[in-house]
């Protein structure tokens, strides 16, 4: 899709805006902590740590409290479990992990709350601290070994596709890859995992430009040999995700998160058509509102490309509908307004914008990363069943 100018600021920066003032690490979009910052501060800060304590106490009621929060995570609080999880040292946490062996016999469910409580922390913690990042998804692979049989096949495939997000957040595509070629060594039928094979493709060829409207050689600059060169890798990157993200359709024709991912790929290389009727089946029958709110979203921009700016206008009011406090449909809506001459609703979108409406976290900048909200719901679901 071609976002407005506004709009397209979040995919010119080089990071999601993972600060605020207080300079704790919080993937914006992401349903890790949903509480504020300083709420997951003062989790972090009232509930870990007794002061005091020392020695062969302070390593027994580091474990207590380890389980503890696996349990609390398992109960559903994954943002104070995750947030208390996230305060401990790497010295503490190595000791605790070492000490606690996942046991042999150990309850499924605790073990996969276990290995999300962890992955969930290497999320957070992954732009902030990527040494104790990656220490707790080693911690995570740990408990996973621990988990057989064909039940947990499920969970152990889309988890393998989780672990590449800690990578995503520090835009470090070759260690995403390398995760991800892990991840389908071990399960080459994986949905999840082929949607994220697709996400590396796609991803690495949006790297190579800032257009998002398919017109790549409007970008050309300086040598033509190297700006032919760089086209044919941004179109041959898009090509490899669509068959990706087709692949993992053929594996399971239900995956809401491969056809919105396919038909936004579509959209940004020129296959409007094919892009549309993908788009318009997720809105059809997504249950999540985040998918159906980015459907509309990209429906907006192919209209917007078309030049149809009236079926733009409704597909961003649709967007604005399910999320009206998300700031990237808002602008967009705002801009269509203008665009098809409704001057009263552009006036109006733009005083609510102005007024600082309190905005939610916007499902647009996760999936820009190449994250799946749908994938996280799952996984967790999975580690909390009582």
């Amino acid at each position: 899709m071609r976002p407005s100018d506004a709009t397209r600021a979040w995919q010119n920066i080089a990071a999601v805006k993972l600060w605020n003032e207080q300079g704790l690490t919080v993937l914006r979009g992401h349903p890790v902590v949903r509480c504020g910052l300083l709420c997951a501060f003062a989790l972090a800060a009232s509930l870990s740590g007794v002061p005091g304590a020392s020695g062969q106490s302070r390593r027994a009621l580091d474990a207590d409290e380890y389980t503890a929060l696996i349990r609390q995570y398992r109960s559903g609080a994954f943002q104070t479990a995750t947030a208390v999880l996230a305060r401990w040292p790497p010295e503490r946490l190595r000791d605790v992990i070492r000490r606690v062996a996942p046991p042999t016999d150990v309850d499924a469910t605790h073990a996969k709350a276990a290995i999300m409580l962890h992955s969930d922390v290497a999320i957070l913690l992954a732009a902030l601290d990527q040494r104790l990042s990656e220490q707790h998804v080693d911690a995570a692979r740990k408990w996973l070994r621990g988990l057989s049989g064909t039940a947990a096949a499920t969970f152990k495939d889309q988890w393998h596709a989780y672990a590449a997000w800690p990578s995503l957040v520090r835009h470090d595509l070759r260690q995403a890859t390398l995760a991800v070629r892990q991840g389908i060594a071990a399960f080459p039928r994986s949905t999840d995992l082929q949607v994220m094979q697709g996400v590396l493709r796609e991803l690495a060829a949006r790297s190579e430009t800032s257009d998002f409207r398919g017109d790549w050689r409007a970008e050309r600059a300086g040598d033509q040999d190297q700006s032919d060169r760089r086209i044919t890798r941004i179109e041959s990157g898009l090509a490899a995700a669509t068959v990706a993200y087709q692949r993992a359709l053929d594996l399971d024709p239900s995956s809401i998160s491969a056809r919105l991912r396919l038909g936004w790929v579509l959209a940004i290389n020129n296959s409007h058509n094919r892009a549309r009727a993908h788009l318009e089946l997720v809105v059809g029958v997504a249950a999540s509102a985040e998918q159906r709110y980015l459907s509309h979203l990209i429906l907006g921009g192919l209209a917007e490309q078309d030049g149809q700016p009236g079926r733009a206008l409704e597909a961003y009011r649709a967007a604005h509908a399910v999320h009206p406090r998300a700031q990237t449909a808002h602008i967009a809506f705002m801009r269509a307004a203008q665009v098809a001459g409704d001057a009263e609703l552009a006036r109006r979108l733009f005083a609510e914008y102005a007024a600082a409406v309190p905005w939610i976290e916007d499902p647009w900048w996760a999936f820009s990363m190449g994250l799946d909200s749908d994938l996280a719901v799952r996984l967790r679901a999975d580690a909390s069943q009582r």
